[in-house]
């Protein structure tokens, strides 16, 4: 595999190490329950406020039952976690971290923290500019349900959730194993029915207490944030659901406990979790629906400026080429790039890189899936000249190589197999080598065998390369010629061509 440009690399905080909201022996707000092997110690990034922010800390935790060892305090960004402080417990499970303890830390910002222990086990806790200086009482029993919070209402209310989310926990497991057992019709089965839609209201208004009581808490603002909405059912005129608007409601209506403005989010695992859902699962898996869902959620994130910048980082990252295993995918990125990727707006970037990047999407454009694709006249192993709309056969492929290349030498036998096997059936294959040597290319094309149209432009006149984007080689784009050479496939493997031929010849 050879790479063909260069590429411009958007710098962005984003890694791929999970964590949840949650304590040990619970389950999270956002449902997950994590083990010590989802943290990653991150020295490189550093939680530090701006000068003129900068407060004291002191958070004293003691653990009955722990004796000895180190307690860490992890801070949160987005998906990664970074260690903030180390300091030693005492025989009688005390430890306090301060900006003193961690002389090389100016102070933390706000935010979600965890205490990590020597057992492996973590305590979860907020930070805000009020909940500086406080102190957590607990034991080893049972880290959640014995927790004292002293001197912050903000991990007061945190804790108030998650003992009564270790509780409901446990009837959610008993009503749904009796909902499992019984049969289908049974009074029992009904029964346990009737229980679990109770205890959704009733978890629906353990939250709704939090917003009515302490509306701009740093805990009401992350624990709203985490909510999925209520599942609608919208039915059909014959009475079933109407799954795909069910979708779209539930879509829309994704972000609306998210307070975009609030930038302390984005040191919670919150909007990670919650774009990663959004973007991954529940928006369709097509191009023009990722761009429109896209834009949906990174315009609401420009109320913030590290919200906004992880937001698009992140939809640019997973759909840049080379990344993207979505066929077309770079689409997505070429968009984020056009729109996000300003001297404006990209406040994270410099202009060397934001017009490189820029320059890159605009490469990109020519050849991406639904553009016509275009001609291309270059020399062939007889020295002729030949034309890619030549070919007046329904479809034609594309196949851009080098002869040096591992993966291209790969490819060419599957090539010409295909070519024998669809050429009579009206798929013509024109091979456009990348290389300078003549000699090697004729080399190339010997040894494989191949006798479908094969061409060289060493001196680049026919500008192939601005009209099919390469980043990387072998490069496969099937053209729909019926349809004024519509490019319908892109970043194929040899074994995934026959589908779309069949496709196209059949009108599909």
């Amino acid at each position: 595999m050879k790479s063909m440009n260069k590429h411009y690399f958007i710098t962005v905080l984003i890694s791929m190490v999970l964590i949840a909201a949650c304590g040990n022996k619970g389950t999270g707000n956002n449902g997950d329950t994590p083990s010590i092997d989802d943290f990653s110690f991150n020295y490189a990034i550093k939680s530090k406020a701006n000068t003129s922010e900068k407060k004291g800390y002191s958070i004293e935790c003691t653990v009955a039952g722990q004796s000895g060892g180190h307690g860490k305090l992890i801070g949160v960004f987005g998906k990664q976690n970074f260690l903030v402080d180390s300091v030693a417990i005492s025989n009688a499970g005390y430890m306090k971290f301060t900006e003193q303890s961690n002389p090389n830390a100016d102070s933390i910002v706000a935010g979600m923290y965890f205490i990590l222990l020597p057992s492996q086990d973590f305590i979860q806790i907020l930070v805000t500019d009020l909940d500086r200086h406080f102190s957590l009482k607990t034991s080893t029993n049972d880290l959640i349900r014995d927790m004292q919070v002293s001197n912050s209402i903000t991990n007061e209310l945190l804790y108030t959730n998650l003992k009564y989310q270790a509780d409901l926990d446990q009837k959610f497991a008993e009503v749904n194993n009796a909902i499992e057992k019984n049969a289908a019709g049974s009074e029992e089965k009904t029964k346990a029915e009737t229980e679990k839609q109770s205890l959704l209201v009733e978890r629906d208004a353990h939250v709704q207490w939090f917003a009515k009581n302490y509306p701009d808490n740093f805990f009401t603002k992350f624990k709203l944030a985490g909510q999925n909405p209520t599942l609608k059912e919208p039915k059909l005129a014959n009475g079933e659901i109407d799954t795909i608007k069910q979708v779209y409601l539930y879509r829309n209506e994704f972000w609306d406990g998210v307070d975009f403005s609030d930038g302390r989010l984005m040191r919670t695992p919150v909007i990670h979790n919650k774009i990663e859902k959004f973007i991954g699962q529940l928006t369709d898996q097509r191009v023009d629906s990722l761009i429109k869902y896209a834009d949906f959620v990174t315009e609401k994130a420009k109320a913030d400026k590290e919200i906004f910048k992880y937001i698009v980082n992140f939809i640019a990252l997973k759909y840049q080429p080379k990344k993207t295993t979505l066929m077309g995918g770079e689409a997505v990125y070429v968009n984020m790039i056009d729109k996000y990727f300003t001297q404006e707006l990209a406040f994270w970037s410099n202009p060397t890189e934001i017009n490189g990047l820029r320059r890159e999407a605009n490469e990109m454009k020519p050849s991406l899936l639904g553009k016509t694709g275009q001609d291309v006249t270059a020399t062939d192993v007889n020295g002729k000249s030949v034309s890619l709309y030549d070919f007046k056969t329904p479809i034609s492929v594309v196949f851009i190589y080098s002869a040096t290349c591992e993966h291209c030498q790969e490819a060419a036998p599957e090539m010409q197999a295909l070519y024998k096997e669809w050429q009579p059936k009206g798929v013509e294959f024109y091979g456009i080598c990348t290389d300078a040597e003549e000699a090697e290319w004729k080399k190339f094309v010997q040894k494989y065998g191949l006798t479908f149209t094969n061409v060289i432009d060493p001196s680049y006149d026919s500008n192939y390369y601005k009209k099919y984007h390469i980043d990387i080689t072998p490069e496969i784009y099937v053209l729909d010629n019926k349809n004024n050479h519509k490019i319908v496939a892109k970043n194929l493997k040899p074994n995934q061509m026959p589908q779309f031929f069949e496709k196209i010849l059949n009108g599909e």
